[in-house]
């Protein structure tokens, strides 16, 4: 076997465990535009066609269109070749270097997968909104609906919104105030969790970095579909879901009083909010650098606070822990 062979099965071995750096991924798919080692494409040609013609894939990432043109350049040259023909009484030695081959194609697209995806024949683009630390932002879609997005959260919007259907993809943290249209239902995917419109205003709370995900409905009903458990829930005004992540648990209760919205007034609001949730929060808001030390983990703090001023919130939550600060360059340590 000669050198170059073997680091394309080393490339391949490290594709398959997700290893390969944007280098080596290209490296691959040059390898896959000038091989001629096409013996035995027909092995996997029904399930690869499958599979191509299921996943449209877009992205606003730079490099990842590039790799997605180079895919799409080497599809085309493949159908152009013909390279899936069966080509029988061949030496089939190098059915193991093809199939992993295919596999490499096949895991770019599925490797893909956690992007926003169309099942349709045309590519569908995205428009990708954000808040960023320390900022909140407002946005009107197409349909009427009023998005107001809160610091460190992302809203991607497709490009053919509103014409057959009204869904989106969202991290972070949004308060949705939905233009209700029963012919086109307003759909929100995040994390696992699909919430659905069935005329309303409600906040959607799901930071990847957080434990739970939570969903509060003003006004109306949603339904939530949390997908990994086959569950559907139906919400309705001044009550709150929250879903953990971690061991799947799924609390649903009704709120005598709503202040799961009050952070649209720069209020802060906990409810028995682990203290290093509370600490995220807080450096989302503020778009600081509050560092907790690990040993103190296991405190919770519930409470309000409208003080815009960063050194108050953080008395504040000394005060209710008894925890004490110290400051280290730029950062301000919780021990």
């Amino acid at each position: 076997m000669v050198i170059q062979e073997l680091h394309i099965i080393n490339l391949l071995q490290k594709y398959l465990k997700n290893q390969c750096n944007e280098e080596e991924l290209r490296i691959l798919l040059e390898w896959l535009k000038s091989t001629e080692d096409y013996k035995s494409f027909d092995v996997v040609d029904e399930a690869l066609r499958t599979e191509v013609e299921k996943m449209v894939f877009t992205s606003d990432d730079k490099h990842l269109k590039e790799l997605h043109a180079e895919v799409s350049v080497l599809l085309e040259k493949a159908r152009a070749k013909e390279l899936f023909a069966l080509k029988k009484n061949r030496n089939n030695r190098n059915i193991w270097s093809v199939v992993a081959a295919v596999a490499v194609l096949i895991g770019i697209f599925w490797g893909m997968g956690h992007l926003l995806h169309s099942k349709s024949d045309k590519v569908v683009s995205y428009k990708v909104i954000v808040a960023l630390r320390g900022e909140r932002k407002v946005l009107t879609l197409p349909d009427g609906s009023r998005l107001t997005l809160n610091s460190e959260s992302k809203v991607y919007i497709p490009d053919n919104f509103n014409v057959k259907n009204r869904s989106l993809k969202m991290t972070g943290e949004v308060f949705f105030q939905v233009t209700h249209n029963e012919k086109k239902p307003f759909v929100v995917m995040s994390n696992g969790a699909v919430v659905e419109d069935l005329g309303t205003s409600f906040n959607v709370k799901s930071y990847k970095e957080d434990e739970d995900m939570s969903v509060t409905v003003s006004t109306g009903k949603v339904r939530v579909n949390i997908q990994n458990q086959d569950l559907q829930l139906a919400l309705s005004p001044n009550e709150h879901l929250i879903v953990n992540r971690k061991n799947g648990a799924v609390t649903k209760e009704k709120l005598s009083d709503n202040n799961y919205n009050e952070w649209m007034k720069g209020v802060l609001y906990f409810n028995n909010t682990p203290i290093e949730e509370v600490i995220r929060t807080i450096n989302r808001v503020y778009n600081s650098d509050l560092v907790l030390e690990k040993n103190n983990v296991d405190m919770k703090i519930s409470g309000k606070h409208d003080n815009k001023n960063l050194h108050a919130v953080v008395e504040a939550v000394c005060f209710a822990t008894g925890l004490k600060t110290r400051k280290e360059n730029n950062k301000i340590i919780l021990y």
